[in-house]
C-alpha cells in the first residue's frame, strides 16, 4: 500500500493494528459526543454545498468563478479547522479522538482508490479535481491556468493555494510537473503570491517552511489566516502521530 498525505508534515502513516472491542472504561457519552460532532460538521457541509449549487453554472464568468473558489475554500477550511481543533481541545479520551479524526483521515486508505478516503480527504480530493477543472475549461482561468490577482483578486489567488496546499499530492505528478512550475513564472510576475509558490516549493525544508510561516503571519489578510493555520496543521500534526498506534474504536457501528 502507499502511503497517503493530507498535510505535508504528516508523517506516512502505514499501520496493520486490529480493532478491538470499545474500552469499557470509555463512556457511551463521550462516543455519542463525538459521533454528534462529526454528524453537525457533515450537515454543516452539505447545507453549504445545497446552497451554492442553487447558484446557476457559469464557466466563462469571473464573478462566478471568484465564488466558486470561496465555496470550495470554505468547506476546506472548515473541516481542516473543526477536526484539527477538536482532536486538540476536546476533553475525549484519547481513543476517542483517534476514531474521530481517522473518521476524517483514513491513513489506511489506498492513494489510488477515492472511495477509501476519510471525510475530509474526500473534499479535499474532490475539490482539487474540480479546480484542475475550472483551470482547463474556464476562459477566465485558462490563460494563465490560475485566478491572477490583477484578474481575480487577492482572495481568489488566496483560495486556490488553499485548496492545492491540502491537497496537492493528491496528484503528485501534476503538482510537481505542471503547477510548481506555473505559480513560479506567475508569481515572479506579481500575477500570484510568491510567498505561496514559495510554500509549495519548500514544502520538504522544515527550516524554510518556518521562515515562510512567520512572513506569512506578519502579512495582511488573507495570507496572516494561512500562516495560523499552518502552525494549527504543525500541532495537529504531531498529535495524530501520537494517537495512531491507539486501538480503532469505530464512531459508526453497522
Amino acid at each position: 500500500m502507499k502511503p497517503i498525505f493530507i498535510f505535508i508534515f504528516l508523517i506516512p502513516i502505514i499501520l496493520a493494528c486490529s480493532s478491538p472491542e470499545i474500552d469499557k472504561s470509555i463512556e457511551y457519552d463521550e462516543i455519542l459526543v463525538a459521533q454528534n460532532r462529526i454528524m453537525q460538521l457533515h450537515q454543516q457541509v452539505g447545507a453549504l454545498k445545497k446552497k451554492f449549487y442553487r447558484i446557476p453554472v457559469q464557466m466563462h464568468s469571473p464573478v462566478w468563478i471568484k465564488h466558486k473558489l470561496d465555496h470550495m475554500a470554505e468547506i476546506n477550511h472548515i473541516l481542516q479547522n473543526a477536526v484539527m481543533t477538536d482532536v486538540l481541545t476536546q476533553p475525549w479520551p484519547d481513543e476517542v479522538k483517534r476514531a474521530y479524526a481517522v473518521h476524517f483521515i483514513n491513513y489506511r486508505a489506498d492513494p489510488e482508490n477515492p472511495h477509501e478516503y476519510g471525510y475530509l480527504q474526500k473534499q479535499e480530493f474532490f475539490n482539487l479535481e474540480e479546480l484542475k477543472g475550472l483551470f482547463e475549461s474556464s476562459d477566465v482561468l485558462n490563460n494563465d491556468g490560475w485566478p491572477i490577482v490583477s484578474q481575480s483578486g487577492e482572495q481568489a489567488d488566496y483560495n486556490a493555494w488553499r485548496i492545492i496546499i491540502s491537497a496537492r499530492l493528491y496528484d503528485r505528478a501534476w503538482f510537481e510537473k505542471v503547477l510548481l512550475p506555473r505559480l513560479k513564472k506567475l508569481s515572479s510576475k506579481g500575477k500570484s503570491s510568491y510567498l505561496g509558490y514559495l510554500y509549495l516549493k519548500h514544502s520538504g525544508n522544515p527550516k524554510m517552511m518556518n521562515k515562510i510561516i512567520f512572513e506569512m503571519k506578519n502579512s495582511p489578510r488573507p495570507w496572516s489566516q494561512a500562516g495560523e493555520d499552518l502552525e494549527l496543521m504543525e500541532k495537529f500534526g504531531i498529535e495524530f502521530k501520537r494517537l495512531y498506534h491507539l486501538p480503532h474504536i469505530n464512531l459508526f457501528p453497522s
